[in-house]
């Protein structure tokens, strides 16, 4: 004989039923809530741990980010430091040129 409980599951036979004919279906939902609490602690510790592990790889990008940001802050400044030194050259040679012509 099937029973069929509200949800649509069926007991027939199973430890569920037995229980509810001994009168002990208290302890089975009792024993069902503790092992859904066991489970959502494991899985609220999986949880921390991965927005952990999410937050240190922020942490890493985050460093990275500024580092690199900072190496193109250097290279912007050496890129505009030889292109002066070059146009300082550039006229030097053109002011040589004048007074070689000059002479």
């Amino acid at each position: 004989m099937a029973v069929e409980w509200s949800e649509g599951h069926v007991a027939a036979g199973s430890e569920e039923l037995q229980l509810a004919k001994a009168g002990q279906l208290p302890q089975l939902v009792s024993q069902r809530l503790q092992e859904l609490r066991a489970t959502e602690e494991r899985l609220q510790s999986r949880r921390h741990e991965r927005a952990s592990r999410v937050s240190a790889r922020h942490k890493v990008l985050t460093e990275s980010c500024l580092e690199l940001q900072q190496l193109l802050e250097q290279h912007k400044l050496a890129v505009r430091v030889e292109a002066e030194r070059v146009t300082v050259d550039h006229l030097h040679t053109q002011c040589r040129a004048m007074l070689g012509k000059m002479e």
